[in-house]
């Protein structure tokens, strides 16, 4: 299999109706595959690396259409106690619901999580779905990021991983399904649990938190991702930009500026 192939594949999915995100899901857990064949010597490269993707359009989010702290509060109790920590996980530090349920408790310490995986659900060779640890979507394969997350996270350190009812791996779509439960339930608008992620990176950025760190901590492939995305969310940024400026350059000033300021 070649670049080019998998590059048709990307455009078969796009075709059936899949979404940018889902093509990105199916391609990690299609690169790990291709990656274990590497490692083992049966192929020379992986051509789901070289591969490139279908663009994705970054959409604006409107941080006026997102759950209140209270009404994650109560998703988060309606959901459940097994589920409920992954949700506060994906709200305390902008995860991805994948990566949330690839958390171990061991992965927390001084008050940064790191994250070294995430949960991707795949079709096996006898056509079931099944569920797997694949690396974090824009890594390679033992790449990780540390994301700050608030220290009571210590006391949720023991309920990771994050399992099924029967004790095994659990999956992205189970989560949104008893997600969509609560929400019905509670007669709330339809959030999906991306929301929480949006609404982490709401509460950073209107906060003064540098754009590039949040960035960086969302796991985005470029800045101009977070940019794109959230950067109408900075806009305080203007006015601290201004009084540093007046600042640094008052009484230096041509005389009739001087003179406009001291009015």
């Amino acid at each position: 299999m070649t670049a080019a192939d998998v590059e048709e594949l990307y455009a078969r999915w796009a075709k059936g109706g899949a979404k940018p995100n889902t093509i990105d899901a199916r391609s990690i857990a299609l690169s790990s595959l291709f990656s274990h064949a590497v490692r083992h010597r049966r192929i020379s490269s992986n051509p789901v690396k070289e591969a490139e993707k279908p663009d994705s359009p970054v959409v604006l989010v409107d941080e006026r259409s997102l759950p209140s702290l209270e009404e994650i509060k109560a998703i988060a109790q309606a959901i459940g106690p097994r589920l409920e920590p992954a949700l506060w996980l994906m709200a305390c530090g902008g995860l991805r619901i994948g990566e949330s349920l690839g958390v171990f408790s061991e992965d927390f310490q001084d008050g940064l999580l790191r994250l070294r995986r995430q949960v991707v659900r795949y079709r096996d060779e006898d056509g079931l779905y099944v569920a797997r640890y694949a690396p974090l979507k824009h890594r390679k394969e033992g790449e990780w990021r540390d994301v700050p997350v608030p220290e009571y996270f210590a006391a949720f350190a023991d309920r990771f991983p994050i399992l099924n009812q029967q004790g095994g791996m659990t999956y992205p779509g189970l989560v949104r399904a008893s997600w969509d439960r609560a929400i019905k339930r509670l007669g709330l608008p339809e959030y999906t649990p991306h929301s929480l992620r949006h609404k982490w990176a709401t509460v950073t950025l209107t906060n003064e938190v540098s754009i590039h760190e949040v960035s960086r901590w969302l796991g985005h492939r470029s800045i101009k991702v977070t940019v794109d995305r959230y950067g109408h969310l900075t806009q305080g940024g203007r006015e601290r930009c201004r009084q540093v400026v007046t600042a640094t350059f008052e009484g230096y000033l041509p005389e009739e500026l001087s003179v406009s300021l001291a009015a």
